[in-house]
């Protein structure tokens, strides 16, 4: 048998122990009477045994540090709820600061889009006279027999398509410049 009163099978052991050696003290007018009326071992007397006694004071010692937990939980609360309320409107903000972020890059994108249409616009201009020129020019060699009608057709069908689309987008381009209404589908 153990007699290490620290550890759990020791105080298995002791609580046998000191059960008999607390029956060993009362006298036999005590002992038939509990044995005739079990009752007469009430809560007093366990009450009085050492390891309710360690159990009760465990327990009081628990709730004690319960209760100065929960004391201290409850006098954090305020500036918990504080510390909440600051966060959810620093993320508001934070919020609302992406959107207007977000909303001056739309901005300042579609104006360098708008600022590079309008250098490209200069170029596409050009390219367009230079199509109608050529178109025009290739007309003249018709007229002056420089060139045969065949040869004409072919060249004249593709330069002046050619001509055609790049007139298009530049107007194109005049109207989204105007308007400021680009889609970007037809560059």
């Amino acid at each position: 048998m153990s007699t290490g009163g620290g550890s759990r099978n020791g105080a298995k052991m002791d609580l046998p122990r000191a059960s008999f050696d607390r029956l060993n003290q009362l006298d036999t007018d005590e002992l038939k009477a509990i044995f005739h009326d079990p009752n007469r071992l009430d809560d007093s007397w366990i009450s009085e045994h050492p390891i309710y006694r360690n159990l009760k004071q465990s327990r009081d010692e628990l709730i004690a540090g319960n209760r100065s937990l929960a004391e201290f939980t409850l006098s954090r609360e305020d500036s918990l709820n504080e510390a909440r309320e600051k966060f959810v409107r620093s993320q508001n903000l934070l919020i609302q600061m992406k959107k207007e972020a977000e909303e001056q890059k739309r901005i300042y994108e579609s104006r360098q889009c708008g600022r590079a249409l309008g250098q490209v616009l200069p170029m596409l201009e050009t390219n367009s006279e230079i199509s109608q020129d050529t178109t025009d020019h290739l007309g003249q060699q018709l007229v002056s027999g420089a060139i045969g009608i065949d040869a004409f057709m072919v060249e004249f069908l593709s330069k002046s398509s050619e001509s055609h689309l790049r007139r298009v987008k530049v107007e194109k381009l005049r109207h989204y410049m105007a308007t400021g209404s680009f889609d970007g589908s037809t560059f």
